[in-house]
């Protein structure tokens, strides 16, 4: 299984950041700077990790991982929010 993660925020300093760690750590990395993108990017590339802005402008960080699991299941989402100021409840998902 390939070590793929997609990271989804609209911070292109953000992204890039966890871009240069997570592949510094041997993942392979892909990015999109919106929830329309990130989408778009999961069905063609079907990451085993998405890590995901909560608030982004359009699709939020909530709608991507409901769509992702209702359109490709047994894909899981376990979130997590370990740079949030104001974690939002898990039961949000």
């Amino acid at each position: 299984m390939k070590r793929s993660i997609l990271v989804i925020d609209d911070d292109a300093s953000l992204r890039r950041v966890l871009e240069f760690t997570l592949q510094e750590e041997g993942y392979e990395v892909m990015t999109a700077a919106s929830g329309e993108e990130g989408l778009d990017r999961f069905a063609k590339e079907r990451p085993i990790v998405v890590v995901t802005d909560v608030r982004m402008p359009g699709i939020n960080g909530y709608q991507v991982l409901k769509t992702i699991k209702a359109l490709y299941r047994p894909w899981q989402a376990s979130p997590a929010w370990p740079t949030s100021r104001n974690p939002p409840p898990p039961s949000r998902l």
